[in-house]
């Protein structure tokens, strides 16, 4: 199936430019008037097309240009309206004002709103003053990122419907917000449901409230996600 309309109409415009030639260069018997015809089919009447076609172009580019990033990245995904709406799930606007909250071991820096950032220092202070070391897997991500790991998923063979129990859709990842934070600690890999059995998960439970942090997705939740132990988010007014 053909979606760019300009391709479409630059492979009807060769089709039909050479039926018309075999068909014009049959039906005259006038020998003068070959050449003028295949001047017109050859030239004239495929550049007219060609207007056309830039004409299309012109129009596929514009829309590119205009089109919510977010559509464009669930429809590549094959995430449909239908699916998102099942399930109730929020859109989360990408943080305007990222600080750098901390430096993975491979040098990445994870990104935060100041607020966040902030409220994760004295968090993970408070937690190793108690003896517990908290680190930072991932933060901020964009649609962008968050389209490629949908996408890497699928490519591996992996269902949507499964994806979408352990990814959020483009567009709808808490981690747009810039609060958001997958956290692990020592003895234990990263996004692992073990992290649930560990010092620093029971230390969240008890404080991160503290400090503004909710654990997102509890087992059973209404978004339909995964239980997801490691998954904290900022909120000023969890904090209040």
């Amino acid at each position: 199936m053909i979606k760019h309309p300009a391709l479409g109409s630059f492979l009807v415009a060769a089709a039909v430019t050479a039926c018309f030639l075999v068909y014009a260069l049959g039906a005259t018997r006038n020998v003068d008037e070959k050449p003028f015809i295949v001047f017109f089919t050859l030239v004239a009447f495929p550049f007219g097309w060609f207007l056309v076609w830039i004409f299309l172009g012109a129009i596929a580019w514009w829309q590119g240009l205009t089109r919510d990033p977010v559509e464009a990245a669930l429809s590549s995904l094959g995430i449909s309206p239908e699916m998102i709406a099942a399930r109730s799930l929020v859109m989360c606007p990408e943080a305007r004002e990222l600080v750098v909250a901390a430096t993975g071991d491979d040098g990445s820096d994870h990104l935060l709103t100041p607020e966040a950032a902030a409220a994760w220092e004295a968090m993970s202070a408070a937690a190793l003053a108690d003896g517990v070391s908290l680190r930072i897997v991932s933060a901020f991500r964009d649609v962008e990122r968050q389209t490629e790991i949908v996408r890497a998923k699928l490519a591996r063979g992996l269902p949507l419907q499964d994806i979408l129990c352990v990814s959020a859709p483009p567009g709808y990842s808490e981690h747009h917000s810039g609060e958001a934070l997958d956290l692990t600690t020592g003895g234990v890999a990263p996004l692992a449901p073990e992290f649930e059995n560990t010092a620093a998960f029971r230390w969240l439970s008890h404080n991160a409230g503290k400090f503004g942090f909710v654990l997102s997705y509890p087992a059973n939740n209404p978004q339909g996600y995964a239980y997801e132990p490691w998954h904290w988010r900022f909120s000023a007014q969890a904090e209040a």
